[in-house]
C-alpha cells in the first residue's frame, strides 16, 4: 500500500509542474495598496484628495487610516476592507481616477546578502566558488534559497523543530539554538507536563533515561549543519538560520536505545498534534547519522526499528538517514536503516565538492533516495569550536535541514493541510525535494532521484505548490474556533490592538514569539467568555522586526498572526 501511494504521488508530477507554473503566488501584503497622487495635489486634506477618499471610502478599512509614505513623491498607503474589494480590483477601479499618477500593490521585500558568519567562505557545501579545488556551483544553492526564507517559523507561527538522534550535543555552543521543553521545570525531577518523561527540559537521554545531555563531536557537528545560527557574525551558518534542534542522545549501544530515542520524538510531535500546539514540539524531521555498525543488515530482522519511520511519518515527520560509509550497493547487501521499506525515510549518500559520489559511500538505485554534500564539511564542534568532517553522517543532516527550511516557505493553506493530513503532506514534501534535485550523470545509477539536493529548488517547489492540489476539508473549521481577526495597526510602533473571537468559554493565554521562535511575552488572561474580544498590547519593549502573536486556550485551541514592528 505504501508503494502504491508513492507511485500515485509520482504520477501527479506532470500536473503539479504545470500547476506550479500557472499558480500565482502572493508576493505582496494583502489588504494594502500604494497610491501616488500627481504633484499638483497637496498631500494633506485638499479638495482633490478628499474627493478621492470620499468616492472610494466604502473600500477602505475604517480601523486603519491612510499613511503618508513620502511628502515629496506624494505617496500614500491605503488599507482595504477585504469584505468589499480585493487589491487588484481596487487598483483597476481607481486607475483612471483624476489626479492619480500611479498605483500598485505593497510588495514584500527581503534582504539579499551572504551571511556574515566568519567561516562561511569555508562552507563549500552551501556555496561552492571553487575553493579548495572544488567545482564552482557544486553546492546545494543555499544562497538562492535564503532569498526566499531563512527558516524558523511556519506561515502559521509554528516553531519548527528538527529532532537529532545522536551520541551527544554541546548544549552551550554559542552558534547553536537547541529546543527547550518550556512545559517542564528544569529545577526538579518531575514530569511537569505529563508527557511521560521526567525533567526533559533540555531533551532526552535515551541511554540513561533522563534529561541529562552530554557533549560529543559528532552530534554537535550534525546539529550545526542543520541549524547553526545564521548571520550572527560567529562561526558558520546552518541550512536554517533559525531553527530549533531537539537533542536526543540515543545513537549508541543497543537497538532498543535508538527505538527509545525515536519514541521521544514521536511523543513530542503527537502531543503537539493532539493539543494543536499547546504542548509538545512541532518536529518536522529527524536525522539519523548512524546504523547497525556494518553493512549487510537485513531490514527483515529489524521490523520494529523500520516500522518506527512509518509511525513518525503518520504524525508528519520525515526521517533523513545516512547510508553506509562503504562503496557497496545497498540494493544487494542491504542496510539498516537505509534499506528499511518506509516511504517516510529519506536515505542519503555522500557527494563531493566536484559533484561526484564519494568513493567510500553506499549507493543503490532502489534503496538510496538522494545525494548531499558530505566531504570535508565545516560545522560546529564542542566548546565553541569548528571543524571539518567527512562521511554520510555529514550528508544526511543537509536533507533533514532542507525539510525544515521547505516548511518555513510553505503557504498557510499548505500548513493547514500538513496539520490535517500530516502523513499525506509529508510525502508531498519528500516528493518535491526529490523532483527538485540537480540531476547528475555521476549519480544516475546510484540513487532514486539521480541527483544531489538543491535547496533552492526544493524550497521554491513548496513555496509555489498549488493550493488546488491541497484537499482541505471542513475539519479546518475546528482549527479556527479560536481566531485572531486582525492586529491594528500593523506595522505597529509602541502598541497594537488585537481583535479575536472564540466559540467556547475558556482560560486564555497571549504569547509573542520572535522570528526565531523564542517566546518573549506571556500574558495569562484568565477566564474569557465565548464571543468577540479586543485587547490592547503594549509593544514598547519590542525592537524592529517580525513577530508572531499567538493565542492558546485550555481547550487545546490556538491561533496566530504575524506582527511587524517599525519604530
Amino acid at each position: 500500500m505504501r508503494v502504491l501511494k508513492f507511485i500515485f504521488l509520482m504520477q501527479l508530477t506532470f500536473i503539479i509542474n504545470k500547476s506550479i507554473a500557472q499558480n500565482i503566488v502572493k508576493n505582496y501584503c494583502e489588504g494594502q495598496v500604494i497610491v501616488m497622487f500627481k504633484s499638483n495635489v497637496e498631500p494633506l486634506a485638499t479638495n482633490q484628495k478628499v474627493k478621492f477618499d470620499n468616492t472610494f471610502k466604502n473600500y477602505f478599512d475604517s480601523k486603519n487610516k491612510p499613511i503618508m509614505l513620502s511628502i515629496d513623491m506624494n505617496c500614500w498607503l491605503y488599507f482595504l476592507d477585504e469584505k468589499t474589494t480585493t487589491e487588484n480590483t481596487f487598483i483597476l477601479r481607481i486607475k483612471n481616477f483624476e489626479n492619480i499618477k500611479a498605483t500598485q500593490l505593497n510588495h514584500f521585500i527581503e534582504e539579499r546578502s551572504t551571511p556574515n558568519d566568519s567561516l562561511f567562505n569555508l562552507q563549500w557545501d552551501l556555496n561552492n566558488t571553487g575553493q579548495n579545488g572544488g567545482l564552482a556551483g557544486a553546492d546545494i544553492s543555499a544562497l538562492e534559497a535564503w532569498d526566499i526564507t531563512t527558516g524558523g517559523l511556519t506561515s502559521k507561527g509554528d516553531t519548527i523543530v528538527v529532532g537529532v538522534v545522536d551520541s551527544g550535543f554541546d548544549l552551550n555552543h554559542e552558534d547553536l539554538d537547541f529546543w527547550k521543553n518550556y512545559s517542564d521545570n528544569p529545577n526538579d525531577t518531575l514530569d511537569n507536563d505529563n508527557n511521560g518523561y521526567k525533567n526533559d527540559y533540555n531533551g532526552w537521554n535515551a541511554v540513561n533515561d533522563n534529561g541529562s545531555i552530554t557533549s560529543t563531536n559528532h552530534g554537535t557537528h550534525v546539529s550545526g549543519t542543520i541549524g547553526a545560527i545564521g548571520n550572527n557574525n560567529i562561526g558558520i551558518t546552518g541550512i536554517n538560520w533559525n531553527v530549533k534542534i531537539m537533542p536526543i542522545k540515543g545513537s549508541t549501544q543497543l537497538e532498543s536505545v535508538a527505538i527509545k530515542a525515536y519514541g521521544y520524538v514521536l511523543a513530542q510531535r503527537t502531543l503537539y498534534n493532539k493539543t494543536n500546539g499547546a504542548k509538545g514540539a512541532f518536529v518536522v524531521a529527524t536525522n539519523s547519522s548512524f546504523g547497525v555498525g556494518s553493512f549487510g543488515a537485513n531490514p527483515n530482522d529489524f521490523p520494529i526499528w523500520c516500522a518506527f519511520y512509518d509511525s513518525l511519518g503518520a504524525q508528519g515527520i520525515l526521517s533523513a538517514a545516512a547510508t553506509a560509509n562503504s562503496a557497496v550497493n545497498i540494493d544487494n547487501v542491504l542496510d539498516v536503516p537505509t534499506a528499511c521499506a518506509s516511504n517516510f525515510l529519506v536515505a542519503v549518500t555522500n557527494t563531493t565538492n566536484s559533484d561526484t559520489k564519494y568513493a567510500s559511500a553506499g549507493f543503490g538505485i532502489n534503496t538510496i533516495d538522494i545525494g548531499a554534500p558530505g566531504v570535508s564539511t565545516q560545522s560546529t564542534y564542542p566548546n565553541n569550536n569548528y571543524s571539518t568532517s567527512t562521511g554520510t553522517s555529514m550528508a544526511s543532516p543537509h536533507v533533514a535541514g532542507a525539510i525544515a527550511l521547505m516548511l518555513s516557505a510553505a503557504s498557510e493553506k499548505f500548513i493547514d493541510q500538513y496539520k490535517l493530513k500530516p502523513a499525506e503532506t509529508a510525502l508531498i514534501i519528500k516528493e518535491q525535494m526529490m523532483l527538485g534535485v540537480d540531476s547528475l550523470n555521476s549519480l544516475n545509477t546510484y540513487c532514486k532521484s539521480q541527483g544531489r539536493l538543491n535547496l533552492f529548488k526544493a524550497v521554491s517547489r513548496i513555496k509555489n505548490f498549488p493550493d488546488s492540489l491541497l484537499s482541505i476539508k471542513e475539519k479546518k473549521a475546528n482549527l479556527l474556533s479560536l481566531k485572531i481577526n486582525y492586529i491594528s495597526p500593523n506595522p505597529a510602533t509602541s502598541f497594537a490592538e488585537i481583535e479575536y473571537n472564540q466559540n467556547i468559554n475558556s482560560n486564555l493565554n497571549i504569547f509573542i514569539y520572535d522570528i526565531t521562535g523564542n517566546q518573549i511575552y506571556d500574558s495569562n488572561k484568565g477566564f474569557v467568555n465565548k464571543g468577540l474580544h479586543r485587547q490592547r498590547l503594549d509593544l514598547s519593549f519590542l525592537s524592529n522586526g517580525i513577530y508572531f502573536i499567538k493565542l492558546f486556550n485550555d481547550k487545546n485551541q490556538s491561533t496566530a498572526k504575524k506582527l511587524c514592528i517599525i519604530k
